[in-house]
């Protein structure tokens, strides 16, 4: 009995146990491990999105609403709300950013990448107070 706990508090060199022994290091070897051990990522990973298929909620451009449990037909209509106000939150918050992104395109008057990013919005730039379309042209949703 007294050998198996002084083989637990101090064991031999080549015992079944000597695993757990503290190892000896130099102060070097101690330094870079406490290093390396404070400098490992140990915030908790999310499931990897592939890029092709990421939402908006995912690259964070908007926050998806919160919902409660529905049971009574007052829950249901409340969370419908609740969608109805993300969505229309989101749509203002990428709208947007798009007219933000174009506007500062066309500030510092890069006319390719200004054409080429009201193509893909489907939108122009155009003055109020002339009522004239500066860049772009007329979208099915602008007449």
């Amino acid at each position: 009995m007294v050998t198996v706990i002084q083989a637990t508090i101090s064991p031999k060199r080549g015992s079944r146990l000597s695993h757990l022994a503290p190892k000896s290091a130099s102060p070097v070897e101690r330094q870079s491990g406490a290093l390396r051990r404070f400098m490992r990522d140990e915030s908790p990973k999310l499931p990897q999105v592939p890029p092709a298929n990421r939402t908006r909620a995912d690259k964070g451009q908007v926050t998806p609403p919160k919902l409660r449990p529905a049971s009574t037909p007052q829950q249901h209509a409340e969370n419908a709300y609740i969608e109805f106000l993300a969505i229309t939150k989101a749509n203002r918050q990428v709208s947007l950013a798009i007219c933000e992104k174009i506007m500062q395109t066309y500030q510092y008057g890069h006319e390719g990448l200004l054409e080429v990013e009201l193509n893909e919005a489907e939108a122009a730039i155009y003055n109020n107070e002339t009522c004239q379309v500066i860049k772009g042209n007329y979208s099915k949703y602008m007449k």
